[in-house]
């Protein structure tokens, strides 16, 4: 994990990875996650407006519904559609969460990694996950559930907690130094304690995702 940034390379990546790009100026990041199969990259999301080309058009489960977003299944070109890659990380220490941006990692440890791959596979084969919600249930809502079995968004969490904080300050007096410090600092401490409590409150695979026979699953690479 990078100090600044989770940029990886694309030979880097591993089946299972949780990936991400940045979009209109870096305002919101978008997630999925990367499979190797059959030798070809891919990447398993929830879109609301999913770009597709003639190397992944066919690969569509479902038909999304105006306006309520579809889990697809996109080349890693297409995915990123000419922005940067990185890689969300998992498990890390609370130093590191606090000095990351938030929505780029998580200090919750992640499953084996064919865990992930069948509840990806298993969402995108059955359009299971649920309407697109910009707060409730968005991408990265999405891969982090592939990578946990509990959906949360560390980017919403942060947003919600820093807006209350910042209206509930407003009139007090304090310092712009003190105000960015809790912004900075107290508002990730208390996204953290958020998830923690929302894992404790919530049973693994509440969306009960079950493997599917094995007749039904693809050739997935674990390697680059």
């Amino acid at each position: 994990m990078g100090f600044i940034s989770n940029r990886i390379r694309r030979d880097k990546l591993q089946s299972g990875d949780h990936i991400y790009c940045y979009r209109a100026l870096h305002t919101y990041s978008h997630h999925g996650i990367y499979v190797k199969e059959n030798n070809k990259a891919r990447v398993i999301h929830l879109s609301i407006k999913p770009k597709t080309c003639e190397n992944c058009r066919g690969e569509q489960q479902a038909e999304e519904k105006k306006g309520e977003g579809i889990v697809v299944k996109t080349c890693l070109a297409c995915f990123l559609d000419g922005h940067g890659l990185f890689r969300y990380e998992y498990e890390v220490s609370i130093s590191n969460f606090l000095l990351q941006v938030p929505g780029t990692c998580t200090t919750r440890p992640a499953d084996e990694r064919r865990t992930v791959i069948d509840r990806a596979y298993k969402m995108h084969k059955t359009n299971g996950f649920g309407a697109y919600h910009l707060l409730n249930n968005n991408c990265e809502t999405f891969a982090v559930y592939c990578k946990t079995g509990i959906p949360y968004s560390v980017q919403v969490m942060f947003v919600e907690i820093t807006l209350k904080t910042t209206l509930a300050d407003l009139g007090q007096p304090q310092s712009v130094m003190t105000l960015l410090a809790k912004i900075a600092v107290a508002n990730r401490m208390e996204v953290m304690l958020q998830v923690n409590k929302l894992i404790c409150g919530l049973s693994k695979d509440k969306r009960v995702v079950e493997s599917w026979s094995s007749k039904d699953k693809v050739v997935v690479e674990n390697g680059n």
